[in-house]
């Protein structure tokens, strides 16, 4: 049994590995597919809409004067459709009364802009070229569809529509237009907003930072979790976006490639589908932390499950080999101590995969490595409630807040003092009518003075107590974080605080950015700084009528440390390792007469009383709710102590147990290193297992 665990374990752990990671690659790049053909399915509504007004317009059944009307009964019946029009040219409309040449043009279009469908008529002459005259909005859509015989246009911000857009236009004729020489009549289109696209790729289930993009063939990102990237061609972002530029180096749909972020320190996994029917591809980028973190997870269990296949194994070949030729006393010492060997090398084993094991605990939380994922993690937020993204997208405020640490310590177990800076930048155009101000809710007492106001930035010095949960059970091998929770001043629910990640050099967690490099924390050793958001629901509005009915994220600076394990060992495992070796030569000195029991009960009571000494000190210096890991060594050595004494008062007695009178009693010697370094081992498997 025990070596088909170790070969099935072991396979798992050099080949599972990457059966793991394609397993979530494959699963990433089914929803990419499922959105890339809801995409197709949403935008190939344009180009059917488009063409079959067009082509009741050419063939002639459908008079001029029914237009609007048709307009209307297009977008009306198809919900993916935020605008349909005809723009005509100049004179190709028959209903002119006058000069067609001196009047306004007829481009009657019905546009969602607000809501339900409404009818728009031309705002600016279309027919001039751009550049033709200055403050002139974007006419490439219906020239391309003149010369070019229609198409997919490059989505452009729509001045009428007010927001960014995805058009399919294309030209058609009109008896009319054709009788007063103008060929083609117009442009018939149909548009999409692009809001509806970023709601389609939000949707995917990449984790909770990992996002989708959209690129035409031309390289104009159509769609991105980071707005201002819209419309660009990706050629001009990557100048100041190295990311971005490694991402789309190599666009080939169906291929996995990998990229380094080395501001974040992650490694993205990037790839792409086809968009059917259009000339656009969905792009879709992974976090590296994200992807591993489950496979992490599963890769610690399979090695101590492997780990425990081996000692089945090695303590069933040392039963095989030293019984051979019959069970001696010499061999049962040979196969405890090679088990008891095993249990001591497993509980190390155990402890080394705990401290070396990268996985955060606030894997649940939003983890936020760069802009990218910030945007997406937004959007994935207020995607979940229709009502909360309406209300908030056009009204929210995004302010940058940083945050730089100077010292921390614990004043208790619970309680924890924090020293530093923190600042927010004054966002031109969004955040004008915002009184900078932040809130630390966690704090039970909090000094906060300004610090410096300069360039936009307002920036404060603080020193708070906050008071923490900490989770002490898997003492001295426990990995705590300590968070900072951040509220605006200002008590406003369309106020969401960001992380200014461009005030840091690196924002790689291992690197501890928002950390002072000379930071001391006796007993601890930092390990990662990082942002992270946390949505948090309150029943209450705190007295404001409305105030947060939908929970906003909530931002959250993160400091992990793992405990230097060496003062706990000396403190408090150098004691019970004593012990034990006196319980054990204790052992040899027992006496089969003359023997007082009270001499024992006293020996005893003095190594019980050592025990129960170090066990409270234990216990008031970690204020611990519940029973940690330490502390079961504790109890298994209250248990030895009583059973060896109990042992020796049997065996001094005149009472005959063969068990106990075998061969000077040399069942309690073989088996007390077994039993207790067992008992240890199930208490290190149940605590981290």
């Amino acid at each position: 049994m025990s070596s088909f665990v170790v070969a099935a374990y072991g396979y798992d752990l050099i080949y599972g590995t990457d059966k793991m990671l394609e397993s979530s690659i494959d699963s990433a790049r089914l929803e990419a597919h499922s959105a890339s053909l809801q995409v197709s399915s949403t935008l190939i509504v344009l180009s059917d809409t488009s063409q079959l007004i067009a082509s009741n317009l050419n063939s002639g059944n459908l008079s001029e004067d029914q237009v609007e009307e048709l307009l209307y009964r297009s977008i009306n019946s198809n919900p993916n459709i935020f605008g349909v029009g005809v723009a005509y040219e100049k004179g190709a409309f028959e209903n002119y009364e006058v000069d067609p040449q001196s009047l306004p043009l007829y481009a009657p279009t019905y546009s969602r802009k607000y809501g339900e469908p409404q009818l728009f008529q031309a705002s600016y002459d279309y027919t001039l070229e751009n550049g033709e005259e200055e403050n002139v909005p974007n006419t490439e859509w219906y020239h391309r569809a003149l010369t070019d015989g229609g198409g997919w246009n490059e989505p452009y911000f729509g001045s009428r529509s007010n927001r960014y857009i995805f058009e399919y236009s294309t030209p058609f004729e009109s008896t009319y237009a054709m009788q007063q020489g103008i060929s083609p009549a117009g442009v018939v289109y149909a548009s999409y907003s692009l809001e509806g696209l970023r709601d389609i790729i939000g949707s995917l289930e990449l984790g909770k930072t990992g996002y989708g993009f959209i690129v035409s063939q031309d390289g104009d990102v159509i769609s991105h979790p980071i707005e201002d990237y819209v419309t660009r061609n990706i050629s001009d972002i990557s100048k100041t976006d190295s990311v971005l530029g490694q991402i789309t180096s190599d666009i080939s749909p169906g291929t996995v490639s990998t990229v380094y972020d080395s501001n974040s320190g992650n490694k993205l996994w990037v790839f792409y589908e086809e968009i059917p029917q259009t000339d656009m591809v969905l792009g879709v980028v992974l976090k590296d932390d994200e992807v591993l973190h489950y496979m992490n997870e599963e890769l610690y269990h399979e090695k101590i499950y492997l780990s425990l296949g081996i000692i089945g194994l090695l303590t069933s070949l040392s039963i095989i080999i030293f019984t051979r030729n019959g069970t001696t006393k010499a061999s049962m010492w040979k196969i405890v101590i090679i088990f008891s060997i095993l249990c001591f090398i497993e509980i190390g084993v155990v402890w080394n995969l705990t401290m070396t094991n990268n996985v955060s605990e606030n894997m649940d939380d939003i983890i936020l490595y760069d802009e990218s994922g910030l945007e997406s993690s937004l959007e994935k937020v207020y995607l979940n409630d229709v009502n909360t993204k309406e209300a908030t997208s056009d009204s929210m405020l995004k302010v940058p807040t940083g945050m730089f640490i100077q010292s921390i310590e614990f004043a208790s177990g619970n309680d924890v003092v924090i020293t530093g800076y923190v600042w927010q930048k004054h966002v031109e155009g969004i955040a004008d009518d915002y009184v900078p101000g932040i809130i630390f809710p966690e704090s039970e007492s909090t000094s906060i003075t300004n610090a410096y106001e300069k360039d936009g930035v307002t920036g404060w010095y603080f020193e708070t107590t906050l008071r923490e949960q900490f989770d002490y059970i898997t003492y001295p091998f426990d990995m705590e974080t300590v968070w900072i929770r951040l509220w605006s001043d200002g008590f406003d629910d369309n106020v969401v605080l960001v992380p200014d990640l461009d005030s840091y050099y690196s924002i790689t967690p291992e690197s501890t950015p928002g950390i002072e490099k000379d930071f001391v924390l006796e007993g601890w050793d930092i390990t990662k700084s990082y942002f992270s958001y946390k949505v948090n629901e309150y029943d209450t509005d705190f007295g404001i009528n409305g105030y947060k009915e939908n929970a906003n994220p909530e931002l959250y600076f993160n400091v992990e440390m793992k405990r230097d394990i060496v003062t706990p060992f000396i403190t408090y495992m150098s004691p019970l390792l004593l012990i034990a070796l006196l319980l054990f030569i204790a052992l040899f000195t027992e006496v089969k007469s003359d023997t007082d029991s009270s001499e024992i009960l006293k020996y005893g009571a003095s190594l019980m009383l050592v025990l129960m000494v170090a066990h409270v000190s234990l216990r008031e210096s970690l204020t611990a709710s519940g029973i940690i890991y330490l502390e079961y060594f504790y109890i298994i050595m209250y248990f030895m102590v009583l059973a060896i004494s109990f042992n020796a008062i049997i065996y001094a007695s005149d009472r005959k147990i063969p068990v106990i009178e075998y061969e000077d009693n040399v069942f309690a010697k073989l088996m007390y290193w077994p039993v207790m370094l067992f008992l240890i081992l199930m208490v290190t498997l149940a605590t981290f297992f």
